[in-house]
């Protein structure tokens, strides 16, 4: 399991491939090291976004992704919960993720 902490913050550019870049994403270091972690156990990983959905957008390799839009104690918790069975899926993605997801996307399906 992999915890994303990425803060929203307007205009933050990060540098990617040595040029400064516009981003919502990880770092370059930390997207190195998501690439690791994906060569060596890809079926196996699950990344919780905490705080920015959009970090989706360039971890497309990522099998299981889960978006708790917030870095809060109480996040994290339901976040550990819901990947080890114990919570059901119940939120709806707020934002589209272009080629991810649509807005309203849920993994508890359609009420």
């Amino acid at each position: 399991m992999v915890a994303a902490y990425v803060t929203p913050v307007a205009g933050k550019q990060v540098m990617v491939n040595g040029k400064l870049v516009n981003s919502v994403g990880l770092e370059q270091a930390s997207q190195d090291l998501m690439g690791q972690v994906l060569e060596a156990a890809k079926a196996r990983t699950a990344v919780v976004a905490m705080g920015n959905p959009y970090i989706a957008q360039s971890l497309t390799a990522v099998p299981t992704y889960v978006c708790a839009h917030s870095s809060a104690s109480t996040s994290e918790i339901s976040a550990v919960k819901l990947l080890f069975g114990e919570l059901q899926p119940h939120g709806r993605l707020p934002v589209t993720l272009p080629g991810i997801a649509p807005k309203g996307f849920s993994l508890a399906g359609k009420d």
